[in-house]
């Protein structure tokens, strides 16, 4: 085929590079002329795996109705909005029904225990092809219902990034021919980032200074009691639960001057538990989704366990209204506390946190314009992965954090 070109909503029509031109013409190639089901993809930061989908879609001559566009992460689902596919949604949207249904009874509720299920509902008629980002996040558990009515699925993420706690065997991108992306687009050449990102994979330990014009790397004392500084960023990003927990709590207490522990309104919180029966616009309350408290003057109903907000979702019209939040789960910083919360299948309310700082899990499948990313490390993760996905969550600047004393 000849040369394409991709309409961004941001930068107009893209001219294609010549690695996304062979992969958009295979891509085509596989939807008329393959018996596979599957095409794998994967790309790293800045070679433009949206591009590639748009392309494909154009190439294949596909209208917007006959894509479902789908991610396990909510957060990815509305990022997929943003670069032209309106119709995204999660996968349990797209996929499933919720409903409720009588367990085993319980003695000591005097009834039988509520069990939220969900019933397969069957794609509508045209939808010829399942798009699935961020695919290196679906539990295989989902591959035979993505998979079941037989359309052919296009499957695309990044293999470089963190695998999803709790699911070390993805359905997407682990196994089988997976095509890659690795030429930078020359949209993405002038920033910095990807090439820095890409640095970090392949084993750099950044010093102190600039690398580019895109990424700051600075001491730890040097953004300590910066609160101007701080206060400026979109995220702060950190590894460990706990360095999240005093920056949260930081912000709030100093920068933003709330005494309270209830939260005010427009302050950012994260949803930390999936509940698929709670959705709106095509988006599901679920692990990983930031937005800020619509009440104001803040949240309202506090009955000692619970307490109710409306959280309106980052980049969606829609907000959930009247959600009852878990008051112990949100006042706690005890991390098995909190474990032991979602687990607990009689614990009432959902589960929120404060979300000015956030862990790179839980800020996977979301992007910010700039932030600010601590390193640390974590016990069984590799450091490259682990800082690679942070700072493949910022578009236009990072400020990249060290320890001040490091050995050579």
């Amino acid at each position: 085929m000849s040369n394409m070109q991709a309409y961004d909503k941001y930068s107009g029509y893209i001219q294609l590079t010549d690695q996304q031109q062979k992969l958009v013409d295979k891509i085509r190639d596989w939807f008329y002329n393959s018996s596979e089901q599957v095409f794998q993809f994967s790309g790293a930061a800045g070679t433009g795996k949206s591009t590639v989908i748009q392309a494909a879609i154009k190439a294949i001559g596909l209208q917007a109705n006959e894509v479902a566009p789908m991610s396990y992460i909510g957060a990815a689902a509305i990022i997929m909005r943003t670069k032209g596919l309106w119709n995204a949604r999660t996968i349990h949207s797209w996929l499933y029904e919720p409903f409720y249904k009588d367990g085993e009874y319980d003695a000591y509720m005097n009834r039988p225990k509520k069990i939220l299920s969900f019933k397969r509902k069957p794609l509508p008629d045209e939808i010829r092809l399942v798009v699935v980002d961020e695919a290196g996040a679906v539990p295989i558990k989902l591959k035979p219902e993505i998979e079941g009515e037989g359309r052919k699925v296009l499957a695309c993420g990044d293999v470089h990034q963190l695998p999803p706690v709790g699911n070390p065997n993805p359905a997407y991108l682990r196994t089988g021919k997976i095509e890659y992306l690795t030429q930078i687009m020359r949209q993405a050449s002038g920033s910095s980032i990807p090439y820095f990102a890409n640095d970090l994979l392949h084993g750099l330990r950044p010093r102190h200074g600039m690398y580019g014009k895109n990424v700051a790397v600075l001491y730890d004392n040097e953004i300590d009691n910066n609160l101007p500084l701080i206060a400026n960023q979109d995220v702060i990003l950190a590894p460990s639960n706990n360095t999240r927990n005093e920056f949260n709590d930081g912000i709030r207490k100093y920068i933003l001057g709330y005494e309270s522990k209830f939260p005010y309104h427009g302050e950012r919180l994260v949803c930390r538990k999936n509940n698929w029966n709670i959705e709106v616009d095509g988006i599901g309350l679920a692990n990983g989704l930031i937005g800020k408290v619509a009440n104001y003057p803040s949240v309202q109903g506090f009955d000692g366990k619970t307490f109710s907000i409306d959280f309106h979702p980052n980049l969606i019209n829609g907000t959930f209204r009247d959600v009852r939040v878990n008051y112990e789960f949100f006042m706690t910083r005890d991390q098995k506390i909190k474990k032991e919360i979602r687990d607990n299948p009689y614990s009432e309310g959902e589960n929120f946190e404060y979300a000015y700082a956030l862990t790179v899990h839980c800020a996977q499948g979301s992007q910010y314009d700039h932030g600010i990313y601590i390193q640390e490390s974590l016990p069984n993760t590799r450091d490259e992965n682990l800082n690679y996905t942070a700072v493949t969550r910022f578009s236009n600047y990072c400020i990249y954090v060290i320890p001040a004393r490091r050995y050579y």
